[in-house]
């Protein structure tokens, strides 16, 4: 039986601006007088969900949900100048102080749980709680996991519409980026069903294979959001290599809950199992019936688990 609580309106939607460039999406939903919990989205490049809020009690939380730099209600749509990790993470305090936020929970999902960690480990004293789901910590083995050699030893008929397009000696990433931003009408299309067929079909353990068609419209919205996945990757998304578990000491003692799917090929088990290693204070579970997505049953329940049980901190 699933859990999810309904999905509420928000009582504030709006824009932030945080430098000369960006200004954020946000949305606060729930109780307003609720502890406050925060939603950091994966990707890079994807963007704040509705369905999101039913991860968490309304009549307990008050829920921030934002759009990172560049991604969807967030202007200018795919813009990467002034885009990094640091960015985005002084980006939420900013929205912490204009919200008036004096802590909050932070769940961070896939991409998300890079941003919250790093959020945590430069403003521990802001944060009461965290959840980790589909850890992913921006190594270079992660990136290269995706793009160069390893998913696509599992997918190798997907991953072969995506490299259709491309030659063996080119680097996929500079490439793919070129083809991105000067193919046009059905060169595009085909382009980014391709490559929306690859990481559809890498989320969830049992997955259809049907590759959805675009019309031109949503091709060009779809360039957005991987070419802001793109410029992550291609700089290593702006952190080096271990930083993250090197300065696991600043947080140690903030109650986190760390959870991987077993078969999730988006960010696989092992960097949760070195995280958990790392910091064996956390709560640490692999989900062995799970992949990557968040509407997965096990990992539904255990984030719900998580936030009812975060909300009573």
């Amino acid at each position: 039986m699933r859990r999810e609580y309904p999905v509420t309106d928000p009582f504030l939607s709006d824009t932030l601006n945080v430098d000369d460039i960006h200004s954020i999406y946000y949305e606060v939903s729930g109780n307003p007088n609720g502890k406050a919990i925060l939603h950091v989205h994966g990707g890079p490049g994807s963007a704040s969900k509705p369905g999101y809020r039913q991860l968490y009690n309304p009549e307990k939380y008050k829920i921030v949900l934002f759009d990172q730099r560049g991604c969807g209600k967030s202007v200018p749509r795919g813009e990467v100048r002034q885009n990094t990790t640091q960015d985005i993470v002084e980006d939420i305090e900013k929205l912490r102080i204009h919200l008036d936020i004096e802590k909050w929970v932070i769940n961070g999902p896939s991409w998300g749980s890079a941003i919250a960690l790093v959020y945590a480990q430069k403003h521990p004293e802001r944060v009461n709680a965290l959840i980790l789901r589909g850890v992913f910590l921006g190594s270079k083995e992660q990136v290269e996991w995706l793009t160069k050699k390893g998913a696509n030893m599992l997918f190798p008929d997907l991953w072969e519409r995506v490299m259709v397009e491309f030659n063996e000696d080119e680097d996929l990433l500079s490439a793919f980026k070129q083809k991105l931003n000067s193919y046009q009408g059905d060169d595009l299309i085909r382009l980014v069903e391709a490559w929306n067929g690859w990481e559809s079909n890498l989320l969830k353990l049992f997955q259809e294979r049907d590759f959805e068609q675009i019309t031109l419209e949503e091709a060009e919205e779809e360039r957005h959001s991987i070419n802001i996945f793109l410029h992550y990757f291609e700089n290593d998304c702006f952190l080096q290599d271990g930083e993250i578990i090197q300065k696991i000491d600043l947080i140690r003692n903030i109650p986190t809950v760390i959870m991987n799917g077993r078969y999730d090929v988006i960010s696989t088990v092992k960097p949760a199992w070195e995280l958990h290693k790392a910091w064996p204070e956390a709560d640490f579970f692999i989900l062995e019936d799970a992949g990557h997505h968040g509407s997965e049953k096990s990992i539904l329940d255990k984030t719900i688990e998580y936030t009812d049980k975060y909300s009573e901190l």
